[in-house]
């Protein structure tokens, strides 16, 4: 395994493409205020955090049938210059999709957990007895984290554990592909697994058992349980009887990937060092609606081999 340690350019340096420029975001407390001071979008969204200290808390949030999207919470609480420039941002680099659209509940439910707990973001910093809003409870979420999280501690190294707290990054010599080629191996050493390739499913049908028709397969295959990983919108055509399966609209994107060769070794430069950057939806000069960019020369340097 190859990690990439939290000292490295690649983690202290990401950026976000604001106001036609690249901004390095703050990486500790002291750059947070030379970054404060330097970028005008981060003096408006450093007002929005400080403002969040007297915003009430939600009473929505106590009510599991009620949502609100990422954008919305961020928004109320932190003020619109965060929700449309930062995390606009972080959800493209992590979703590849629109803040306004995704649930809060569904892909940031610690925060709302903090929310619910603390009455606030910043309250959560207080011990409990200087914070008047504090209000016990443990969720399911947070008790699903914690014992799934001491599940997976159990059966890691100490010494392993202590490494990846220092690491921003990690990979494998031949890529993250070799999770897939290992978990592959493991399960054909199983007498009762079978891996059908080049097999795509053409058809389900609900019936007492599950019958699945494959590609290249004359005869089809019955299953009690079938767990489906194709995405949504491909499930819903084998499964017509399903409608919901189209409510989630699915988003078309390209990836392109350019390489820029140094005429020689002794030229190799770039005007920045770091993992790249995002691109917020409140961009206004992005015609081409690139929601980001990694620098892969950068963005795993500096790895070293933790183990063979």
């Amino acid at each position: 395994m190859i990690l990439v340690p939290r000292t490295s350019a690649s983690a202290q340096n990401r950026f976000i493409f604001y106001d036609g420029a690249l901004n390095r975001l703050p990486s500790s407390p002291w750059s947070a205020i030379k970054s404060i001071l330097q970028i005008p979008f981060l003096r408006s969204a450093a007002q929005g955090v400080l403002r969040e200290w007297n915003v009430p808390r939600s009473d929505s949030l106590f009510d599991d049938a009620a949502d609100e999207s990422v954008h919305d919470f961020v928004a109320r609480r932190l003020g619109t210059t965060v929700a449309d420039t930062l995390v606009s941002a972080m959800i493209h680099g992590i979703y590849a999709g629109d803040s306004r659209e995704l649930s809060v509940k569904s892909i940031m439910p610690s925060l709302v957990n903090l929310e619910r707990t603390h009455g606030g973001l910043l309250r959560a910093l207080l011990p409990k007895g200087f914070n008047q809003r504090y209000h016990e409870q443990t969720s399911k979420y947070q008790k699903e984290s914690a014992q799934k999280w001491e599940a997976i501690k159990s059966k890691l190294d100490p010494q392993f554990l202590e490494q990846l707290e220092k690491t921003s990054i990690y990979s494998f010599p031949n890529g993250l592909g070799e999770l897939i080629s290992y978990l592959e191996d493991h399960l054909m050493s199983m007498p009762n697994v079978e891996i059908r390739k080049d097999a795509a499913c053409e058809s389900i049908l609900m019936q007492d058992k599950c019958v699945i028709s494959t590609r290249h397969d004359s005869k089809p295959l019955e299953a009690d349980r079938v767990v489906a990983t194709m995405p949504s919108h491909h499930l819903a055509a084998l499964l017509p009887e399903l409608p919901h399966l189209r409510h989630n609209p699915a988003a078309h994107l390209g990836v392109v990937d350019v390489i820029l060769a140094p005429p020689s070794d002794e030229h190799y430069s770039l005007p920045i060092k770091g993992f790249g950057y995002l691109v917020p939806r409140s961009a206004a000069e992005n015609h081409d609606e690139i929601l980001g960019t990694v620098l892969d020369s950068d963005a795993t340097q500096n790895m070293f081999m933790l183990a063979s």
